[in-house]
């Protein structure tokens, strides 16, 4: 139960982490669809099919949420280029 507060919690911070750059600046969805595609893996690794399935869709959901804020970091950063 612990792990599915978490899981929403997160969903909640990193689209209000997310969403705002999105609507104001770069209108690319491709950090949103990168992060929700990490919070789906960390979803279905809560399946507890095996060990190794847990760890696996736990790691790659987990780096995926942290590239979805890189891109969208490399997303602001050309868009403030641009503006100089």
């Amino acid at each position: 139960m612990i792990e599915w507060t978490f899981i929403c919690l997160g969903l909640v911070f990193i689209f209000t982490s997310l969403w705002p750059s999105y609507k104001n600046t770069h209108h690319n969805r491709k950090p949103l669809k990168v992060a929700l595609l990490g919070f789906l893996l960390l979803a279905i690794s809560r399946l507890h099919l095996t060990n190794l399935w847990e760890v696996s869709n736990t790691a790659i959901g987990a780096t995926l949420i942290a590239f979805a804020h890189y891109i969208n970091w490399n997303l602001l950063r050309r868009i403030a280029k641009q503006k100089q």
